[in-house]
């Protein structure tokens, strides 16, 4: 990943995966050589209270990207992943808002794809919710951003037009990513394969979940009355400053 992002002339790349930081090492090594800004994150696995081992809500839990801004942002978010995989782990390793509020100094939070607990709101269309976790999160973190994401499905084009409703509404910036899962466009049919013949019955709904140059991935959100040219430049705009406020160390 990291030597693609060298060959689209990207100047920085993140790793988020899924509830780890097993990876942080070696991307950051790698990251280093290519002379690329290597962002330490992790994709956590939130739940009102980690503490909580219930049966009937073992796999109720909502996506949310965490990026560490600096050293002492890495440091929280080892806190934060190490806290979800002793104390927090029932199925997967969860953690909640206490443990994000005690260690979010330091971090950027995103409300993620459409896993997130946000957009599974909007899904519902339980938006009073969504203000709930949103003004949640933002007492969180150093800062917090809505997150839209390419994809020409129906669930993703709602969540997108509502994420720009709500940013809108409550004055906070929308920020453009991609929900990488393999490299290139052609390794959707083997990505999909292996997650078959993981057990899984999930399909992605999409192709669009590789690395791509900046005007294919602009091209490949779906335009709306509400999410227009202007709002995607707007995101990506403000996910370059997300990049310009983590140093990579």
């Amino acid at each position: 990943y990291v030597a693609r992002a060298k060959e689209l002339g990207l100047s920085h790349i993140a790793i988020t995966d899924p509830a780890s930081m097993a990876s942080m090492i070696e991307f950051h090594e790698a990251c280093k050589k290519a002379s690329i800004t290597g962002i330490i994150g992790m994709e956590g696995y939130v739940v009102e209270d980690r503490l909580r081992k219930d049966p009937e809500h073992r796999y109720d839990y909502g996506h949310l990207i965490l990026l560490a801004k600096d050293a002492e942002g890495v440091r929280n978010l080892l806190r934060i992943h190490n806290d979800a995989q002793i104390d927090g782990f029932y199925g997967k390793p969860r953690t909640d808002y206490s443990v994000l509020k005690k260690y979010g100094s330091h971090i950027i939070a995103l409300s993620a794809c459409i896993a997130g607990e946000i957009p599974k709101k909007i899904l519902m269309d339980d938006m009073d919710s969504a203000r709930r976790i949103i003004s949640i999160y933002q007492n969180c973190f150093d800062q917090f951003y809505l997150e839209i994401q390419p994809g020409h499905f129906e669930g993703q084009q709602k969540v997108n037009d509502a994420l720009v409703s709500l940013s809108h509404e409550l004055k906070i910036p929308l920020a453009a990513t991609n929900d990488i899962h393999y490299l290139m466009r052609h390794d959707a049919k083997m990505h999909d394969l292996h997650i078959k013949s993981c057990g899984s019955k999930h399909s992605y709904p999409d192709t669009c979940y590789y690395l791509m140059a900046q005007d294919e991935f602009e091209d490949s959100f779906t335009k709306t009355d509400r999410l227009t040219n202007s709002e995607i430049h707007q995101a990506i705009v403000n996910t370059n400053h997300i990049a310009s406020l983590c140093d990579g160390n």
